[in-house]
């Protein structure tokens, strides 16, 4: 995804989440943005990713209309897709794809 999208991607288990973040376990899972060091937000949210219908394409596609509304810099733009799943993800904790 990364080399589709032009940006960092990481994904995140809901229990590595940090409070301060102030994202709701009930809005997993949903994909956040950030610039730098500034406060993660929302760029794609549950709904949303429920519209694209298990089509990474539709993804990628909903993410990118998402960054540019957003008007965030893509040379800073970072992503984490915030799993909401039962079972922390144990084949690892920080991927760049």
């Amino acid at each position: 995804m990364r080399k589709r999208l032009g940006i960092i991607v990481d994904e995140l288990h809901r229990d590595r989440l940090p409070d301060a973040w102030g994202i709701n376990r009930d809005q997993l899972p949903c994909i956040l943005a950030r610039t730098g060091e500034e406060m993660p937000f929302v760029v794609v949210s549950r709904d949303e990713i429920g519209t694209c219908r298990a089509s990474i394409e539709r993804l990628e596609r909903r993410i990118g209309d998402a960054l540019q509304a957003a008007k965030a810099p893509p040379e800073a733009s970072h992503l984490a897709a915030v799993s909401d799943s039962r079972e922390p993800q144990r084949s690892f904790e920080r991927r760049s794809t």
